[in-house]
């Protein structure tokens, strides 16, 4: 009976075994259908002939690849001599070659901007901590041309006067002390970005979106904010004098400290007793009067 009843168990335990090993079996399969084809040939153990050319493709040395397919073409000529069918393939051959190229080079183009944008990034990781970079202003302006999102960007303490930027995605910027001098920024989002004490005279941020922004102690002098989304953003003791926030969004903003003398405030939303802790001479009003 002790037996039986062992071998019982044996037998249960080995059926049990086989239906793990089984659904272990199932969830690799279909854990395996997230790879890329790549990955899933690379994981294969069989010698298939793709990946056998392949390794004799992109591993073997460049002149052995050179020495192969010349020694195979010359020897094609050589065989057409006798065969005109081959003859006449052979002369087919070069229009066939410059549509396979444009293939290819069409295949490729998603690789090609990968990389594009993999140097672009290493380009801003390099420059990083350094103040005066013409790489990072070139890798900024191609990132943001190619619409990738920069959000998070540190850039602190940098020289970026004159960069284009036009509609850059990136939101919670830090660009503390940074000298933004004649910079381009319209159409850019910018929110909750840090522009404390930064130097943007003459810079150009119309249509953006600043809200929830820091502009303290920075120098914004003369610069351009047309039409953009400051709301509750921070303006103390920064100088906005002679800068332009014409039909600009400004409610909720702090302007306690704010110089804003000479700044164009025509048709801006904003709430007056908050405008009035700013110092407005000269200042042209929402309503087009200017402020004594």
């Amino acid at each position: 009976m002790k037996n039986l009843e062992h071998d019982l168990l044996k037998k249960i335990n080995d059926q049990r075994e086989e239906i793990l090993k089984m659904s272990e079996s199932a969830s690799e399969q279909k854990m395996e259908q997230v790879l890329t084809f790549r990955q899933r040939q690379k994981k294969k153990k069989s010698k298939k002939l793709t990946l056998l050319l392949n390794k004799l493709f992109y591993e073997s040395p460049f002149y052995y690849v050179v020495i192969f397919f010349s020694i195979l073409f010359f020897g094609l000529i050589f065989i057409a001599e006798t065969v005109p069918a081959l003859s006449t393939a052979i002369y087919a051959l070069e229009p066939l070659g410059i549509i396979l190229a444009v293939i290819l080079f069409l295949r490729e183009a998603p690789e090609r901007r990968k990389q594009f944008h993999y140097n672009a990034f290493t380009a801003l990781d390099r420059a990083y901590g350094v103040n005066d970079s013409k790489a990072r202003k070139m890798a900024l302006e191609d990132l943001t041309d190619e619409g990738l999102d920069l959000s998070d960007l540190d850039l602190h303490d940098t020289n970026l006067s004159g960069v284009e930027l036009y509609g850059v995605e990136l939101q919670r910027g830090n660009f503390y002390k940074s000298n933004l001098k004649n910079v381009k920024m319209c159409l850019a989002d910018l929110h909750k970005s840090n522009f404390n004490n930064a130097q943007a005279a003459n810079a150009s941020i119309r249509c953006a979106n600043l809200s929830f922004s820091t502009f303290k102690g920075g120098n914004f002098s003369n610069a351009n904010f047309s039409s953009a989304n400051l709301m509750f953003s921070d303006f103390s003791n920064a100088n906005f004098s002679g800068a332009k926030f014409i039909n600009s969004k400004l409610k909720g903003v702090n302007f306690k400290g704010a110089f804003m003398s000479g700044a164009d405030l025509t048709g801006a939303e904003v709430i007056m007793e908050e405008l009035e802790e700013a110092y407005l001479v000269n200042a042209t009003m929402p309503d087009g009067t200017i402020h004594k």
